[in-house]
This record gives structure tokens, C-alpha cells and sequence, in this order.
């Protein structure tokens, strides 16, 4: 059971963060999604049972000398959870706003007694990332990180998919390069904390094994207003679903919309 909450609580936020589709990246992004002080907070849910949540914050600093975007996404336990188990899983991303490409990453972990501590930086002259647990290696010229991904996407135009297209990227997670398939499954109205919002639907690749029975046991929803923000992510593991949802949001760009009753 502790694995099962552990691990459902960093592929939550590993989800939040993670692909959405492939497309050839600019050397520049428009970005008319998201802001400086943006926060997003999530539930996640077992039925009506909360076990934890997780936290989206992104903020405008100076990173040598540069100005950069530094997101960070943490997922925690919570409740009973918390006092069994103890989880606080830390992604960080310094990412340059112009491209969206990320220039340093942190992992930071704690899991009960268990700590692990990690960083990786990516040298765009030379296509390669240096971590400071397994050195240096070749990398794709616009490789992502887990959290930098989910902020450059959002600035993408996904008007062109289709219901079943299939689509991919690349991210940089765990010290090695991950590629990342996902099908679109076109719009649907769901029901939020908020009231119902039309969303973009989104079902990864996942690898079955230890933590999911097949191969499409995550569905991904993600606002169809110009935020493109993620409403739902659910988890369909060997034993339990897990819902993790958005409850609570800060300095959106624009006001996020809903309605009180299904259109």
C-alpha cells in the first residue's frame, strides 16, 4: 500500500508536467497561456478519500544573470497518508521564457527516511545534459524537462488535432531520455470542483507493470479555454483509481472557464 500511494503521488505530478504532443519546436514560443505567479493546486482522491496534493507554481527570477522562469511542481501526502508515509516529491525547472527550453532542473525527494537529491543542466551549444548523479550524455536539441514540458505546451496551437491522432515528445526524467506518446481523444464536458469545463482529452502511453495494468490506464483533461490548464488526471492502477483534481487556482492569465450546468 505505502508503494502504491508513493508511487501514485510522483506519477501525479509527473502527469501534470508531462507530454502532450510532438511537434517540430520553434527556436521561440508565443506564450498567451500562462503568467508569472500562476499557482494551481490539486486533489488527489481514491472515491472521496484524499491522499494527498499536489502544487504548480511558476515565478519570473534572474538564474545567472538571466532572466528565467522557474517552475516547480510538488506533490505531497496528506492526511493519514502523511502520517504513515511521509511523501514530498519536488520537481524544479529553470526554463528560458523566449523558448521554453529548460537550463537547469532539481529532483528532490523524500519518501519516509528515504532522500534523494539530484540536478541536471543542459548545454544547448553542445546537446548534452550533465547530472550530477550520472555526468554527462548526448541529448535532443530541444529537449524538455518534466516541468518546463507542461508550460511550453500549453503555448502550442493544438486546433489541427484529431480525434485518435497520435502524438509525441521528449522529456529528460530519472537521468534518461523518455519518449512520450499520448492519443488525443478529441473534447469532452466534464464536472469540476468548479462546475462543468469543456476539455481537451488526452490518454498516454503509459508502461505496464508495477504501477498500471495496461498501456492506456491514465486519461488527461485539460481546459479547452486559452489557459490549457490540467482539470483531471485519473489513474487507473492494479488495485485502485485515483482522480487527481484542480481545486484550487491563482493569477491565471484569464479567467478560467465554466459553467454551472452542462451545455
Amino acid at each position: 500500500m505505502r508503494r502504491i500511494i508513493i508511487n501514485t503521488v510522483m506519477a501525479a505530478v509527473q502527469v501534470i508536467s508531462v507530454n502532450l504532443f510532438a511537434q517540430a519546436h520553434p527556436r521561440k514560443i508565443v506564450n498567451h497561456a500562462y503568467q508569472p505567479g500562476e499557482s494551481l493546486t490539486y486533489a488527489m482522491r481514491c472515491g472521496w478519500i484524499e491522499g494527498g496534493r499536489c502544487y504548480l507554481n511558476i515565478n519570473e527570477e534572474i538564474f545567472e544573470g538571466q532572466k528565467v522562469y522557474h517552475a516547480v511542481a510538488m506533490g505531497v501526502t496528506t492526511g493519514v497518508a502523511d502520517a504513515l508515509y511521509g511523501v514530498k516529491d519536488i520537481f524544479e525547472s529553470y526554463f528560458d521564457p523566449a523558448t521554453g527550453l529548460p537550463i537547469k532542473k532539481i529532483r528532490n525527494i523524500k519518501e519516509g527516511n528515504y532522500r534523494f537529491y539530484n540536478e541536471a543542466r543542459f548545454d544547448r551549444i553542445k546537446n548534452t545534459v550533465t547530472s550530477l548523479k550520472s555526468g554527462e550524455k548526448p541529448a535532443p536539441e530541444y529537449i524538455l524537462d518534466i516541468v518546463s514540458v507542461f508550460y511550453y505546451l500549453r503555448c502550442m496551437d493544438i486546433s489541427r488535432l484529431k480525434d485518435g491522432d497520435v502524438v509525441k515528445t521528449v522529456i529528460y526524467i530519472d537521468d534518461r531520455v523518455f519518449p512520450f506518446d499520448i492519443r488525443y481523444k478529441g473534447k469532452e464536458t466534464i464536472k469540476s470542483d468548479f462546475g462543468y469545463i469543456k476539455c481537451h482529452k488526452f490518454m498516454p502511453y503509459t508502461e505496464p507493470g508495477s504501477v498500471f495494468k495496461e498501456d492506456d490506464d491514465m486519461i488527461m483533461w485539460f481546459s479547452a479555454d486559452s489557459n490549457m490548464i490540467p482539470i483531471r488526471v485519473s489513474i487507473e492502477m492494479w488495485v485502485v483509481t485515483f482522480n487527481c483534481d484542480l481545486i484550487d487556482y491563482k493569477n491565471l492569465r484569464r479567467p478560467l472557464s465554466f459553467s454551472r450546468k452542462k451545455n
